[in-house]
């Protein structure tokens, strides 16, 4: 049906399979309940209806999922292109957003209809997250939140929101105030984040950011924690960040007292392969993109007088991890 067809009609209802995944956790219950939709309605009176239907179903009672939000922060999703259904005026029709998103569907009985998935607004839900990481709540919701976000961030559109509504700062708060899981599952949260091309701006665009992570490493912080935060420094210095990082590096070394990259040649002789194979990557990384060659050698003497070499040959007659080896040639 073209556009104007659809709008002649008093009553175009299809019958649609309609899922409500209960949590964005592996093996969390999906609702499915069979609704009519009617294609000539307004979208959003589509939505309120479904959602005030889904609630009521058998489905998810035997769930026992957790109340919906209001409706107005819901829509639908089509499952097979992940695209979401939006309105761009109070009178677009369930079937002109569907034709938005390039999947038209046809009101001729027994044809094929795609499957949908009742879901909040992706700034909704990031919103609603941001707001779970404030890094003054207690432990087990902050834990409980990062937790989440290691999957929802594998969604391109919330990804997207999430970034663009400042979460990375409350992430990251959330991994210099809290220490054990809580702190390893928002630093992983924050590396999928960062994984998006918006997510590795948003570093570069905020040097607090990176200042806050350099702060991570040291022999002081757990080594899983310190590992990861040496990765995600060195893929920001490989992504055009090395000014914001190599600043960080000089304003944490102030910070402690100690000289800059001193932190970084000091876990070469940590007692973790991978920290010492990080830590060398990294230094390496901040050599390879230097802006000039000046700086790339002003880099190797500071890395010098930081006694570099000598660190370097005494881990490599140990018997040391090959790819530390390969990072040293």
């Amino acid at each position: 049906l073209d556009r104007l067809g659809r709008r002649s009609l008093h009553a175009t209802m299809v019958l649609f399979k309609i899922a409500y995944h209960t949590s964005p956790l592996p093996g969390a219950p999906v609702v499915e309940v069979l609704h009519d939709l009617n294609l000539a309605a307004p979208l959003g009176d589509q939505v309120q209806a479904l959602h005030e239907a889904m609630q009521k179903s058998s489905a998810f009672k035997e769930a026992k999922a957790p109340p919906l939000g209001h409706w107005s922060n819901y829509t639908l999703q089509v499952a097979e292109t992940q695209m979401y259904l939006d309105a761009d005026a109070d009178d677009e029709t369930l079937g002109d957003a569907f034709a938005a998103v390039g999947t038209p569907v046809s009101a001729t009985p027994g044809q094929d209809r795609p499957l949908l998935r009742l879901r909040p607004f992706p700034s909704f839900e990031a919103w609603e997250r941001i707001a779970e990481l404030d890094a003054k709540a207690d432990v087990a919701k902050a834990k409980a939140a990062a937790f989440r976000l290691r999957y929802e961030l594998e969604h391109t559109e919330f990804a997207e929101a999430f970034i663009g509504a400042g979460g990375l700062h409350h992430l990251l708060a959330i991994v210099v105030a809290h220490e054990g899981n809580v702190q390893a599952y928002a630093l992983t949260a924050l590396k999928t984040a960062m994984g998006y091309c918006s997510g590795l701006e948003e570093f570069l665009s905020n040097p607090t950011l990176i200042q806050r992570l350099f702060l991570l490493v040291s022999n002081a912080v757990v080594s899983t924690v310190c590992r990861q935060a040496i990765e995600l420094l060195f893929v920001i210095c490989n992504f055009h960040g090395w000014a914001g990082v190599y600043q960080a590096a000089r304003e944490a070394a102030d910070d402690q007292g100690a000289q800059p990259f001193e932190a970084c040649v000091r876990l070469l002789e940590s007692g973790d392969a991978d920290v010492q194979c990080n830590a060398l990557t990294f230094l390496n990384s901040m050599i390879d993109n230097a802006p000039t060659p000046a700086a790339a050698e002003e880099l190797v003497v500071r890395f010098e007088r930081l006694q570099l070499s000598a660190v370097l040959k005494r881990q490599t007659t140990k018997d040391s991890n090959p790819v530390f080896r390969t990072q040293v040639v």
